[in-house]
């Protein structure tokens, strides 16, 4: 119903809330299933002897059923106990294969300004919808605003394209860069959504294949050599990560000075200028007042 061909479902904004509550009724008829199975003994108690029990001052009902939807409602403390239990049990079982530690945490943004595919679907998903004249000005119209305010606001309408689009990348980037640049071989990975905008993201734990150097910094450290092992995870930074303070100069002779997110790879004219465009204007920015950088200066000082 979401990919409905006019785009009614998806735009509702009520819809997916009715769609939620419906899937959500379903997982509590469930799991009050499980719930009677596993704590209920007295298989002939009905609601009003246990009412009449909690009138008592007997609440071993009322105790067993926090115990047993701790973990069933997102979001409270049992239930990312039950995450973080699981990712424990992740971790312990690759420990255990001998596959060694979590090399990398990596988060992922959705960018969904940005690509300019997602751009194409939009459109192509709009059109003879309601919003086909929206998706018309994001692409065509001659003012920059208005093209902005057009995708703010199909991107609002359509979030169901902005997740399946940004899964696809997710699963594209694990198979190509993932796995031959980072040499990711075993990983957990989450997505998330923001909570103010909604968008999707998403946060990963990856076991890399050159993680050696793991053992060699605690071996370091276990013998005191703290310049030694420092340098063991610096070399791997910059090796492997390219991670560097330095800044790729830009060649202004090449006809490739715009942001390189606004366009796709196999329009790129020069790999060393499109490299130098994406530090410059992804990576940079100018310090203000609202920069982390003084905030923990001022914490510290006040500290």
């Amino acid at each position: 119903m979401l990919n409905f061909y006019d785009g009614r479902f998806a735009r509702d904004p009520i819809f997916t809330f009715h769609i939620m509550n419906f899937v959500q009724r379903h997982v509590n008829n469930k799991d009050a299933v499980t719930f009677v199975k596993q704590y209920i003994t007295d298989k002939d108690i009905t609601i009003d002897d246990i009412k009449e029990q909690i009138a008592r001052g007997n609440y071993s009902f009322i105790s067993k059923l926090q115990q047993f939807s701790s973990e069933k409602i997102r979001g409270s403390d049992g239930w990312w106990r039950l995450r973080k239990s699981e990712l424990d049990s992740w971790i312990a079982h690759h420990l255990e294969k001998q596959h060694g530690p979590p090399t990398l945490f990596m988060t992922f943004s959705c960018a969904e300004y940005w690509w300019k595919d997602l751009e194409s679907m939009l459109y192509k998903r709009c059109r003879h919808t309601e919003d086909e004249q929206l998706a018309h000005d994001m692409i065509y119209h001659h003012s920059s605003k208005i093209r902005n305010t057009a995708k703010q606001k199909l991107l609002e309408r359509h979030t169901t394209i902005v997740q399946q689009f940004f899964q696809h990348r997710m699963d594209n980037w694990l198979e190509t860069v993932g796995k031959s640049v980072f040499n990711i071989e075993h990983y957990f990975l989450r997505f998330e959504f923001t909570k103010g905008r909604g968008q999707i993201h998403a946060h990963m734990i990856a076991i890399t294949s050159d993680n050696d150097f793991i053992a060699e910094y605690y071996s370091k450290t276990s013998e005191n050599k703290t310049t030694q092992a420092t340098k063991v995870y610096a070399d791997y930074a910059r090796n492997v990560l390219s991670l560097t303070a330095e800044k790729p100069k830009i060649n202004q002779n090449e006809d490739n000075n715009q942001c390189p997110l606004s366009g796709t790879f196999s329009e790129t004219k020069s790999i060393e200028n499109d490299l130098a465009n994406l530090v410059q204007q992804t990576h940079m920015h100018k310090c203000n007042n609202f920069c982390m950088r003084y905030r923990k200066r001022y914490v510290s000082y006040l500290n």
